[in-house]
């Protein structure tokens, strides 16, 4: 009598054989896809590279303006107060004249 294991059978079939070609297609296709999705990625990270460098240069920009914007408020400030006190300095010209009639 020939003694064999039961739960494993030696002998090649068809449907061993189209077993074998399914899972070694499947595996092929998990790597492809394996590789496709970290192509993407890669480009994904490059395109959001170039997003934030956009994005930078656009907060650099207005951060230049903003400071420009400030920088024109003080300037106006400024003058404001110029034009207040000579103003005072006028009224209180006109006043001292005024009242020497």
């Amino acid at each position: 009598m020939n003694e064999t294991s039961g739960w494993f059978d030696r002998r090649l079939s068809i449907g061993n054989l189209i077993t074998i070609f399914v899972v070694m297609a499947g595996l092929f296709g998990s790597w492809y896809q394996f590789k496709t999705d970290l192509a993407l990625q890669a480009q994904a990270l490059s395109t959001e590279g170039l997003e934030r460098t956009r994005l930078e240069a656009r907060i650099v920009k207005m951060e230049a303006e903003r400071d420009d914007t400030r920088d024109r408020l003080t300037r106006i400030e400024v003058t404001m107060k110029q034009l207040g006190d000579t103003s005072d300095r006028i009224l209180r010209a006109v006043e001292r004249t005024g009242s020497g009639n």
